[in-house]
This record gives C-alpha cells, structure tokens and sequence, in this order.
C-alpha cells in the first residue's frame, strides 16, 4: 500500500461537548489526507453532485439498501451537513484520485467511540472505480490515519454476504469474521473486526 500524509485544513471549530470529542470531531471536520492514488477529505457542500450520484445510483447501493431518488438524497444530505455541526459518531469524506481530483465515491467513519478506541468504517465506491483496489487502499488509509491520530485501535466492518469484493478486501487487510446476524427481510450482514497489532 502507498504512503500516507496528512494535510490539515482550517475550517471553522464544531460544537462537540465533551473535550476529547470535540478534538476528535475538528479532526474529523477537517481532514485531508493523500496517498498516491487517493485523496480523502471531509464532506463539504461541494460535495453534494458526488453524493447525490453515490445513493441514488442502484450499482453502489445494491449491497447497502435500495437507491434513495434525488429527492430524499438532497434532504439527507443537507440533514448530513447540519449534523457537522453538532457531537456526532458518524463522519463522511469524499473521495477522489490524488492526481487528477475526480471524485469516485464516499467513505465513513462510524460509531466512532474514543473511549472504546473503536470506530466501523464504510465506503462506496462508483460502479467505474471498482475492481482497481481503491477500495482497499482506501480503507487502509483510513485505518492508518484513524490510529495514527486518534489512537483507534479497533476497526469494525458491516458487511452483506452477498458483496463477495468487500469481504475479500476487508479480509485483504486482516478483518476477521465475527458474526453473521439476519436483519429483518433484509441479507445476513456480517461483523468483521480488525485490531492492528
């Protein structure tokens, strides 16, 4: 996997309540970090175009849950944009090629537990970008970033049974199945955990 560097960029401080949150959200809010092939940074208004095309697009939602039409997708993400700005567990990033700035998909960072060192990452990617390892390189970035600056220790994956490419990634990078759980009528979603040595 290509090298990682961090650059910081200075935008306005969130309103986080507990101290240790509040660093770990300006962190969060901030960031952008590089490796050869991507770039990862928070998402900002600009992103609205890439968001919009990511879930209501069937091919990158088939193992998530059904394309949300562009109504509904404009709300959440202005719903996404407003909780920025207040204590969160749930940080989103746009994704692009270090080279050339496209944007090819949206990575996230979940349940984020300071205390717990813990955090579930998630990405999608669009349909013309798989199949090249960007989501693999992307999710390595994100694990060493993520420990490197915030102490996470404990990386935790939702994966559907039926998305044959995440699990091989996740397992790439040393996931582990956990579980497996039915939700609903939806597919077995499994648990993966990966805690660096």
């Amino acid at each position: 996997m290509a090298g990682i560097r961090l650059l910081v960029l200075s935008v306005p401080e969130t309103e986080c309540i507990s101290m240790e949150h509040q660093d770990a959200c300006f962190k969060l809010q901030q960031i952008k970090f590089a490796s050869t092939r991507l770039t990862v940074s928070a998402l900002r208004a600009t992103d609205e175009e890439l968001y919009l095309e990511v879930m209501t697009s069937p091919l990158c939602m088939q193992h998530i849950s059904a394309p949300l039409s562009i109504k509904h997708a404009e709300k959440n993400f202005s719903t996404v944009l407003r909780l920025k700005q207040q204590e969160q567990q749930q940080f989103l990033f746009s994704v692009a090629l270090t080279e050339s700035g496209q944007k090819i998909g949206i990575a996230s960072v979940d349940k984020l537990d300071l205390k717990a060192k813990s955090a579930d990452l998630g990405r999608i990617l669009l349909p013309q970008w798989h199949g090249q390892g960007f989501g693999t390189e992307l999710s390595h970035l994100l694990i060493l970033w993520l420990g490197a600056d915030l102490g996470i220790k404990r990386f935790t994956k939702h994966i559907r049974n039926s998305n044959i490419s995440a699990i091989e990634s996740a397992k790439k990078l040393g996931f582990r199945l956990v579980r497996t759980k039915a939700v609903s009528s939806q597919p077995d979603i499994s648990l993966y955990l990966y805690t660096p040595n």
